[in-house]
């Protein structure tokens, strides 16, 4: 065992125990017995001491290995490199550096107790290259990640969406994705409400100005085509210009619908947020 803990003779072996009587052998094997569980609890107190000795060297290997700055290495002065780029990085006429990345930065260096000073870059490629050859600590811009940039080089966590989209061409066959997206985002569905609403409203226009109009159109072809041009016109400008006084009316109850279509379309643009 190696733990210095000495053992009775009768947790030895239970060869020793030849008794002449029936009862001897039952006392005999029941001490036997006992003797091979606490060896089995003395051996299972042994394994989980060597563990307990072991973990303090693992946690110290894992803490060392984990990738943070120990308290030794920061320098005195910390170098950050800056590259002016607002709203993120700005520079006012007394040389003053200001922006929401350089607050962020401030804030982060004032909580750490860290020193630092900035150093100004002319172009990204500048203070890149000052980062990865190690002439620069630090650098603050809107500088964004990629796997080129990522090899000599650790990033933080993105904390900024500026809002800005790729669109690609997706090839053949593009036009019945466009459709099934559409649909499946609901607004198919609205465009053929408003397709619909805008027939409607022209065929009701055209049987208004057929029977209270005597200038208007006397062929169906002529007047519904001269009522869906109107139409269209309230819907995206929103304006009801008509030269005939008794259409007045019908064509200017399409401007609130006009302004509220407006209004619904401003929420489908992006806007910056912060993470």
């Amino acid at each position: 065992m190696g733990s210095g803990l000495p053992l009775p003779r009768r947790f030895g072996s239970r060869a020793g125990c030849f008794p002449r009587r029936m009862q001897t052998m039952r006392r005999c094997d029941d001490r036997a017995g006992d003797g091979v569980q606490v060896a089995r609890v003395l051996r299972h107190l042994a394994s989980l001491i060597l563990v307990l000795a072991w973990m303090p060297q693992a946690i110290a290997q894992d803490t060392g290995n984990s990738g943070e700055m120990p308290a030794d290495d920061v320098p005195e002065t910390i170098r950050v490199g800056v590259y002016v780029s607002p709203p993120l990085v700005m520079k006012d006429a007394g040389g003053r550096y200001a922006g929401m990345a350089i607050e962020l930065w401030a804030s982060a260096a004032r909580e750490l107790g860290w020193n630092h000073e900035y150093v100004e870059q002319r172009t990204f490629g500048d203070l890149i290259d000052a980062v990865a050859e190690g002439d620069l600590d630090v650098a603050v811009t809107n500088l964004t990640a990629s796997q080129e940039r990522a090899g000599p080089m650790d990033f933080t966590h993105p904390w900024y969406d500026a809002g800005m989209r790729v669109l690609i061409g997706d090839g053949p066959g593009s036009r019945g994705k466009l459709l099934s997206a559409l649909r499946q985002s609901g607004h198919l569905h609205a465009y053929a409400g408003l397709t619909a609403l805008m027939l409607l409203a022209t065929w009701l226009l055209t049987l208004f100005d057929r029977k209270y109009d005597d200038e208007f159109p006397r062929t169906w072809r002529e007047g519904l085509a001269e009522n869906l041009y109107r139409v269209v016109s309230v819907a995206t400008s929103g304006k009801a210009t008509t030269r005939r006084r008794c259409s007045a009316p019908p064509g200017g109850c399409w401007g609130p619908c006009g302004y509220c279509a407006a209004l619904r379309g401003l929420p489908t643009s992006p806007r910056p947020s912060l993470a």
